[in-house]
């Protein structure tokens, strides 16, 4: 969480950085990154319903709030397992939307997943907007329909709302990853090799958390492609020395 949250900091360089939820953080490195001032904590109830159904799962729950902040306030969305690699003023400027990009799942009839785990958007985004109403179909207990096949499906209805970056984030599975933009992204057995310094804006690790993650001391030791990157934060100069 340190990590990406200071990937934030010193690689978008944002106004703020808002996190959203219904406990303080405590912690060592949390005592770190609060001397940022641009860090702020939001304080809200979790939900519990969406058009009338209950929300089951926790990651649901975090769609819920996603949406209702970019929907009203637009900004960069991001889970904890992100660590940003580059910045992102070049895609801002394109003045897109929305912006988001594929998994590297496939299952049933879907040709593609949204991962939305790495998400930008304007405020009032019709992408969002659609999104959002798309829950009124919320199943309960349906895991990857409602944070990834309505999003998809909200895409081939309305592909003119969202730009589909396949440089927005690389995803990791197993420690191995999936670059959206090689033909073979779509294999569960495949790592295959991409730049990070160059390719990818982000790159999200899910599960498990890399080894070399655990502590200031596992990172410094590792070796490959996570901990190369987590050094690279680890080291970033930022103004508020931190």
């Amino acid at each position: 969480m340190y990590l990406s949250i200071r990937s934030a900091l010193v690689i978008l360089n944002p106004e703020k950085v808002f996190i959203h939820g219904d406990k303080k953080l405590r912690g060592d490195y949390f005592e770190i990154i609060k001397k940022d001032p641009r860090v702020i904590l939001v304080n809200r109830e979790i939900p519990q319903y969406i058009f009338g159904h209950k929300v089951h799962y926790t990651a649901h729950k975090s769609d819920v709030i996603r949406l209702d902040v970019l929907l009203k306030y637009g900004g960069i969305y991001m889970d904890w397992d992100v660590i940003w690699a580059k910045p992102v003023d070049d895609l801002i400027s394109t003045g897109y939307d929305a912006i988001a990009n594929f998994d590297f799942l496939r299952r049933h009839n879907y040709p593609h997943y949204m991962n939305l785990g790495v998400l930008m958007a304007k405020p009032n985004s019709h992408f969002i907007q659609f999104w959002h109403d798309s829950l009124r179909n919320y199943r309960p207990r349906a895991f990857f329909h409602n944070a990834l096949e309505l999003p998809y499906k909200t895409y081939e209805k309305y592909p003119h709302t969202v730009y589909i970056e396949k440089h927005l984030q690389v995803i990791c599975f197993l420690m191995k990853c999936h670059p959206t933009w090689k033909s073979q992204y779509q294999s569960m057995r495949k790592d295959l090799s991409f730049d990070w310094r160059t390719e990818a804006y982000a790159v999200h690790f899910t599960h498990p958390d890399p080894p070399d993650f655990a502590n200031e001391s596992a990172l410094l030791k590792g070796k490959g492609r996570f901990a190369e990157l987590g050094r690279y934060i680890l080291k970033k100069s930022n103004k508020f020395k931190f």
